[in-house]
């Protein structure tokens, strides 16, 4: 009789951060996405130290909206006011045109997996700024409003 092994659990609050931290600045693309999205993960699991590093990273590559999709879809996993913030400030430090279309799109998604209460908290922010065109204020007005169905 074959005696099946026990497969232990992946625990992302007890998970050892370090490995991840140093694949996560590999010039491999595919290798840092991975980390990035494992580190939402254990953001999301009660380790707000992966949070703090995926929102520097986004200083780190704010040129390269490429990544910047894959990180701010990590960053949604950060359920805190700072993720929010952070999320937010990209629609006034990326000016909205055909090429950033893309990539703004998936910041507004990103910003909706937030908690409720602090996704409704910036959209009805950047819908109320002026600053911002009326198309992407109207936008965030219909975003907060699926939040509230």
């Amino acid at each position: 009789m074959v005696r099946a092994r026990m497969v232990t659990e992946f625990d992302p609050s007890t998970f050892p951060i370090e490995p991840i931290l140093r694949q996560a600045v590999s010039l491999d693309v595919g290798r840092a996405s991975d980390a990035w999205i494992l580190l939402g993960t254990m953001a999301r699991n009660e380790r707000p130290e992966a949070g703090i590093f995926l929102l520097g990273l986004m200083r780190v590559h704010g040129g390269d909206l490429t990544r910047m999709a894959v990180l701010v879809r990590a960053v949604s996993f950060f359920p805190s006011e700072a993720a929010a913030d952070a999320l937010k400030a990209e629609f006034y430090r990326v000016p909205s045109s055909p090429a950033t279309r893309t990539y703004l799109n998936e910041v507004l998604r990103a910003l909706m997996q937030l908690p409720a209460p602090l996704s409704r908290e910036a959209l009805k922010t950047l819908a109320d700024d002026k600053k911002l065109s009326v198309k992407w204020r109207r936008r965030f007005e219909e975003a907060a409003w699926r939040l509230d169905d």
